[in-house]
């Protein structure tokens, strides 16, 4: 893997986040305290309830609860309390209302991908901005490894690491295009491609391609579940594999799909079902038996869904390309 430009980029993220845990034999989960004629009920949230814009691209809740939306060209904004707070350039120091992943450190800080860089909200509320002056810095992606380090993918122009000192510039027309990140058990760092996945043992480069099982060599989106299953999905959204701890990969096939889907997003839910978030193909459940697709014609709002994550309550919220964000109450099973 050669590295042809590095480029060092300073900043502070500082705070300690405590966290209380407490537990008692008799203590229920709170989705478990939830009013039953809630439970299996869709909820639509637009401009009209508040949120900035209505194209997503990225959905997150942090260490609080809160659940982060990116709006594309409406700002940054976030749900609490059933409340809609809004980041945009009028009322903050954000760098773009290109707003398009997050990620939170350990601290507390959220860190917000934009079209023109990273802007990072401190859990003190102070704004930090993050550009290269080299590049467009066009963030796709982030994610926060086990060691603290941060990590930024981009739209052609490689991906960027914080290690402490500060941002560094990894490029190479392999791994110019990088959709997603995610780590392993082992601290492994993944990237998904236009040419496979990479992989980043912290000493040596990998490429994970068709010829190891992958059912397409574009990989869109990436996802570690509660077992440390490596859930990668990729252009041709019929076909999600997963890869175990021993490299193994084992292909699932989900539903015949549309020319050009793929697969944007991964979630799995309290229960271990798996979500996948789809661009034409809508949003799939999967109970490890069958896969059902919620699409426009059935009723969904819409068959591009870009973004998914859960709330506090166990409820599963995705983000949809133009029709704002949905939010599933799981029933108790």
């Amino acid at each position: 893997m050669k590295k042809d430009r590095t480029y060092a980029r300073l900043f502070r993220l500082t705070g300690i986040i405590l966290f209380l845990v407490s537990a008692a034999a008799c203590e229920r989960n709170e989705y478990e305290l939830l009013d039953p004629s809630s439970a299996g009920k869709w909820t639509l949230y637009t401009t009209t309830t508040g949120l900035p814009g209505n194209s997503i691209k990225d959905v997150m809740k942090d260490s609080r609860g809160n659940i982060w939306v990116a709006c594309y060209g409406g700002g940054a904004s976030y749900f609490s309390a059933g409340k809609w707070t809004s980041y945009t350039k009028s009322n903050s120091s954000i760098l773009s209302n290109n707003v398009t992943c997050f990620a939170e450190t350990s601290a507390g800080d959220i860190i917000i991908g934009t079209a023109n860089g990273l802007s990072v909200r401190t859990a003190a509320g102070q704004w930090i901005s993050v550009q290269d002056p080299y590049a467009t810095m066009s963030v796709t992606t982030i994610k926060v490894s086990s060691n603290g380090w941060i990590w930024a993918g981009t739209d052609g122009d490689g991906f960027y690491y914080y290690d402490g000192t500060g941002f560094n510039n990894v490029y190479d027309d392999y791994i110019a295009n990088v959709f997603d990140i995610e780590e392993d058990a082992s601290g492994n760092i993944y990237f998904g491609s236009f040419f496979g996945l990479w992989k980043y043992s912290g000493t040596g480069w990998s490429l994970i391609t068709t010829a190891n099982g992958l059912p397409s060599n574009v990989v869109t989106s990436l996802y570690r579940d509660s077992k440390n299953r490596l859930w990668i999905g990729t252009y041709g959204g019929s076909t999600i594999c997963y890869m175990d701890s021993s490299g193994k990969i084992t292909q699932i096939h989900l539903m015949a799909g549309n020319e050009g889907s793929y697969i944007r997003d991964i979630y799995e839910d309290r229960y271990g079902d798996m979500w996948f978030a789809t661009y034409l193909d809508g949003l799939i459940h999967y109970d490890w038996n069958i896969a059902v697709a919620n699409k426009q014609c059935t009723g969904f709002y819409e068959d591009k869904v870009i973004a998914l994550t859960g709330d506090k309550e166990g409820d599963v919220w995705c983000g949809l390309f133009s029709k704002g964000v949905a939010r599933y109450s799981l029933p108790l099973y």
